[in-house]
């Protein structure tokens, strides 16, 4: 599927300016240099290469462990279904480069499940985020309009024509004429 593998590497450069990177003497130093992992995605749908790499993991365990979390979401598509491979390692592929967080193992099962259109556009960080937003919300829990408590006050902006009603501009608006004693 997708090969990939740790390493440690860090800034330091040498006396012409250039960066050691993983040649640098101190990088047997445990306190020295950052943990990174590279990894061969399968080719996009026009045949190139997609190598990517993540750094600054403080060790090799973390490292290792998001390299594994990578190789997870791949198998998720199955040997045979290339398509779905190649979307979700589009997703993986915008979340390195965006430098994102990847997303979690049964989030992506739902979304191959589901064939959510992020998954055929995986720049569309807003969809993917409500998607997610909506699937993890109980329905019972999903607040649906802004309530419309009113704040009470006596010199607000009114619905009424008389003088002196109770101001219903809705406490969510913000009305600046409540008081602090009354309650939300």
């Amino acid at each position: 599927m997708a090969e990939g593998s740790v390493y440690k590497r860090c800034s330091c450069k040498d006396g012409k300016g250039r960066g050691l990177g993983t040649e640098c003497p101190r990088l047997e130093q445990s306190k020295h240099g950052q943990w990174c992992y590279r990894i061969e995605l399968p080719a996009d749908r026009g045949g190139k290469r997609r190598p990517r790499r993540r750094s600054g993991f403080a060790t090799a365990k973390e490292a290792q462990k998001e390299l594994d979390h990578v190789g997870d979401l791949l198998a998720i598509a199955g040997d045979d279904d290339e398509d779905t491979l190649g979307k979700i390692a589009d997703v993986i592929a915008a979340a390195i480069t965006a430098r994102k967080t990847l997303p979690e193992l049964e989030d992506m099962r739902r979304l191959v499940r589901a064939g959510a259109e992020v998954l055929e556009h995986p720049l569309m960080g807003d969809v993917f985020t409500a998607f997610l937003a909506k699937k993890r919300r109980p329905a019972a829990a999903t607040p649906t309009a802004r309530t419309s408590r009113t704040c009470g006050s006596t010199s607000g902006p009114t619905s009424g024509t008389s003088a002196g009603t109770s101001c219903v501009w809705p406490t969510w608006r913000g009305c600046s004429t409540r008081s602090s004693s009354t309650t939300m």
